[in-house]
């Protein structure tokens, strides 16, 4: 599995569901910020900002519209 696919495949379960808060966690030194999304059966999801796979701090995001090419993200 492409690396292209493994995070569509993880982002696309989200389609459908409504953010509903956003959320800090703090574990010791620690601060992650996420959100609440709850989908269309009632299941609550969380997606957390995380630096990287091993969770090991919070990284950046960015919200705005879907860029047209790389450039326009930086």
């Amino acid at each position: 599995m492409s690396t292209n696919d493994f995070y569509t495949k993880r982002l696309n379960q989200l389609i459908g569901g409504k953010v509903t808060t956003s959320f800090i966690i703090e574990e010791g030194s620690e601060i992650f910020y996420g959100i609440d999304i709850k989908m269309p059966n009632g299941e609550i999801k969380y997606l957390v900002f995380l630096s990287d796979d091993e969770a090991n701090g919070p990284g950046s995001f960015q919200i705005g519209d879907l860029p047209k090419k790389v450039d326009d993200i930086l």
